[in-house]
């Protein structure tokens, strides 16, 4: 029992340098072999199973299915190490570690290097973390000379070389990401390319980063000293002195326009796709009597390139979630891009291809009457970054951030129905986003209390915020600000007289046709969560 304990951790320990060893190799092989498990089991999944993820882990689900595989493989070196301690021929235990080790590792690097080194290269890359591997296990045991029962110096030994091992391919491979010609060198890289812009502006352009001259932001407003704020989910709540009046920027309320790093990302993809813009092109065809191709600087010069202020939501948000931004957007109208393809009658769906195998469409009869429907290079003054969808993505205004695809590298004019990549699980076709109104921000100032958010309706628009701080026994209408676009959020605030102690909020918005956001909570799958946001407050 004791021999299987010891075989148990010395196989642990050479799955854990196994794991660390396909990490380090990672560069040479394009990516971590234990992530590209992970997205093999994404994509293989049943639609239901994809599903129940999301709902119950929301973006926390690729993280805990990467984790998960990882303690899979410590039990599984585990198991295997167990087993090794009690094979009684010496020099047939390594063996067989070895060569099921190499085995595995060569499957799993093929996965995710495969297509684009071949078999052959990704089982010799394969042998490195496998070399690593072995080594652990087999310092665990005897070849030749009897040893005594629990020395460890075998063992040691091993584990010593495997260590050397991993900064010997650490080295490798650093050397070659270092050496490598397409060698990323970080956000500036993606701004080399601007549009043209006259003189001291196009020049005022290219140092600032941007694609169109100006960045965005906003101008916030001077706001009474905030004594005290503590955070309860996404809801800010504070004290402050009252020698102000109320604005829209007290404490918590966000900007009109979301800061580029705190725009949010969700993806199907756990490894981004990163893509060389000098070598990328989008290519339009299909059922196109004119198929072409369009090139980076194409889209950043094109005439037609429009700026337009568009808040985004993710499908998968709850009720008041933190996955909800509003960006400045710079793209070429998706009409403009197909119709230049001169497309025939029968026309029926556009389908957007990503560099990840994403997949979705949209019809073309919505295409052509919707221009803000964009191929946006740009988000808030700068070229898209890699997690936003670089060199290109598509923007549909007014739907889920799920129907605009990410990293384009197709634009398909189809004659037939597509069932894009949600789909096929169960997501709803259409994903137009619900009225929503999220709390934000709770300040008191004395025997009052002032409580701010946002609303959105997509293309519907905003025509009302009501607020409760009762618990719904009254309400009253919030003051809302302009938005800072025509396919964008209002913020809002409301001021009310509130004895100190619990403070039920909740609020609810009216659409631009009159229509009450529902009150009926719903998950987000498969249409988008509903229901109104509320809030139990303690001062």
């Amino acid at each position: 029992m004791a021999a299987d304990s010891r075989g148990a951790f010395r196989g642990a320990v050479g799955a854990l340098l196994w794991v660390a060893g396909t990490a380090l190799v990672a560069p040479l092989v394009g990516g971590v072999p234990l992530v590209g498990v992970a997205q093999f089991v994404i994509e293989a999944s049943p639609g239901a199973v994809s599903t129940t993820a999301i709902e119950i882990l929301g973006k926390g689900a690729q993280l805990a299915l990467v984790a998960g595989l990882g303690v899979t493989a410590l039990a599984a070196g585990a198991a295997l190490g167990a087993y090794s301690a009690r094979v009684p021929d010496a020099l047939g235990r390594p063996a067989v570690l070895i060569v099921t080790a190499l085995a595995g590792t060569a499957a799993v690097v093929a996965t995710v290097a495969g297509p684009s080194l071949g078999v052959v290269a990704a089982v010799l890359l394969g042998a490195l973390p496998v070399a690593v591997y072995g080594l652990a296990l087999t310092g665990a045991v005897s070849v030749g000379a009897p040893r005594a029962a629990g020395d460890r110096r075998p063992f040691l030994g091993g584990l010593g070389a495997a260590v050397l091992g991993l900064v010997g391919v650490g080295a490798v491979s650093g050397a070659r990401t270092v050496l490598s010609p397409g060698a990323s060198e970080g956000e500036d890289s993606a701004t080399e390319a601007l549009p043209k812009l006259d003189g001291e502006d196009a020049q005022a352009a290219k140092e600032a980063g941007t694609t169109d001259g100006a960045g965005a932001g906003a101008t916030v407003t001077a706001t009474p000293e905030v004594t005290g704020a503590e955070q309860d989910g996404q809801v800010t709540v504070s004290t402050a002195e009252t020698d102000a009046g109320v604005g829209f920027d007290f404490e918590g309320m966000p900007q009109p326009i979301t800061p580029l790093g705190s725009h949010y990302v969700v993806d199907k993809t756990i490894d981004d796709p990163e893509i060389d813009g000098e070598d990328w092109s989008l290519s339009v065809g299909g059922a196109a009597g004119e198929s072409y191709d369009l090139s980076f600087g194409d889209l950043l010069d094109h005439p037609e390139s429009t700026s337009q202020v568009v808040t985004m939501v993710c499908i998968s948000n709850q009720v008041g979630g933190d996955l909800i931004s509003t960006g400045q957007w710079r793209g070429v109208p998706l009409r403009t891009l197909v119709e230049r393809a001169a497309p025939g009658d029968e026309l029926v769906d556009i389908v957007t291809k990503s560099a990840d195998g994403y997949t979705e469409a949209v019809p073309w009869a919505y295409v052509r009457d919707h221009p803000e429907v964009l191929v946006a290079y740009g988000l808030n003054g700068r070229t898209l970054a890699t997690e936003h969808g670089a060199p290109a993505r598509l923007l549909i205004p007014g739907r889920y951030g799920m129907r605009s695809t990410k990293w384009l590298t197709d634009i398909e004019l189809s004659t037939s129905d597509h069932e894009a990549y949600w789909e096929e699980r169960g997501w709803d076709e259409e994903a137009v986003v619900n009225t929503l109104s999220y709390l934000r921000a709770v300040q008191r100032r004395g025997d009052r209390v002032a409580v701010g958010g946002v609303a959105y309706a997509g293309l519907r628009g905003v025509d009302r915020v009501e607020v409760s701080v009762d618990g719904g026994d009254t309400w009253l209408d919030a003051t809302l600000e302009d938005p800072p676009g025509e396919f964008a959020w209002h913020r809002w605030r409301a001021v009310t007289g509130q004895p100190s102690g619990e403070l039920t909020v909740q609020t609810r918005a009216t659409d631009g046709t009159g229509e009450v956001q529902t009150k009926i909570p719903s998950q987000p799958h498969p249409a988008g969560s509903t229901g109104w946001h509320r809030r139990t407050l303690k001062f």
